[in-house]
């Protein structure tokens, strides 16, 4: 809430309150500057208790980094990696993926990446090849765009989706930084037939809890969302959070992944790395002390 600008808000409701009263402040981290300041504005002989830590392993979390190049790359992952979600589903075999250490060099030898056949595509990292249906738009067009304008929830209350669409009970999570790219993906998505939805901060209050309501009970399986959903946002049984856009710090990166593997459950966090972002996950290893593993798909 801090970040969102809502810290005048805060103290206006507190400030409303009666003088005795009992107070509670909960944050999932507490390394934002924000957060001890107005702590210790609307506390009083306040008592900290600490459960686990930021740099704590998440243990029911597998943690998994892909590497990509651009925005349209991403887009083929991303639909690759849903699609093979609905595959589990329907009892086929998810191809065995290649894992290396979180250390090993990005470099690849010209002998490593195989010959390119017909709707292959291969990443020039060398490490990432997927087979990808004939893209027919852009997801910058303006098809996709009326497309997102038509997603935000309707009155009826009707699922995202058609009859067609994969079938899978995964619920996944899918972060952008982006308002506007949240839109295009969620519109995306649509187009191959998942059930997609969007939450993001041009959306009213009456239009977030609707997404929030059909994601929470089934009706669309698929979130694109910013970070308007790391905050707070508790839906029981999300199985994969995927970072499309990678996490512009360490306390984003925690507030996004904590959305699944929650009250003991086992959960996924992937991440897209480009190369521009491989410093900042870096750091985030060094300091969550954890190893992601490179996932080739």
């Amino acid at each position: 809430m801090l970040d969102m600008g809502f810290r005048a808000d805060v103290l206006s409701i507190v400030e409303a309150c009666a003088p005795e009263r009992q107070t509670l402040l909960l944050s999932a981290t507490l390394r934002h500057s924000g957060v001890t300041r107005i702590a210790s504005e609307i506390l009083r002989d306040a008592t900290q208790i600490t459960v686990g830590s930021e740099r704590s392993r998440h243990v029911h979390i597998h943690q998994q980094v892909i590497l990509s190049d651009d925005k349209s790359h991403k887009e083929k992952l991303l639909v690759h990696l849903l699609n093979s979600n609905a595959d589990v589903d329907k009892g086929r075999t998810r191809k065995e993926v290649v894992s290396e250490p979180a250390n090993a060099p990005l470099e690849t030898s010209e002998a490593q990446v195989s010959p390119v056949k017909e709707n292959e595509e291969t990443s020039p990292w060398g490490n990432a090849k997927i087979k990808v249906r004939p893209r027919q738009i852009d997801a910058d067009s303006e098809k996709v765009e009326q497309a997102a304008s038509e997603q935000i929830a309707s009155e009826q209350g009707e699922p995202v989706g058609t009859s067609s669409a994969p079938s899978n009970d995964r619920k996944s999570l899918i972060f952008t930084n982006k308002r506007v790219t949240a839109n295009q993906l969620s519109a995306l998505l649509r187009y191959h037939k998942f059930r997609a939805g969007v939450l993001h901060g041009e959306l009213s209050q009456e239009e977030r809890n609707f997404m929030v309501t059909q994601f929470s009970e089934g009706k669309i399986n698929v979130l694109v969302a910013s970070d308007v959903a790391a905050r707070g946002l508790d839906v029981k049984d999300i199985d994969t959070v995927i970072n499309f856009d990678f996490p512009r710090g360490v306390d984003d990166y925690i507030h996004r992944i904590g959305r699944t593997g929650r009250a003991g459950r086992e959960g996924l966090a992937i991440s897209f790395v480009s190369a521009n972002d491989w410093n900042l996950m870096a750091a985030i290893e060094r300091y969550t002390e954890t190893a992601f593993e490179r996932r080739t798909v």
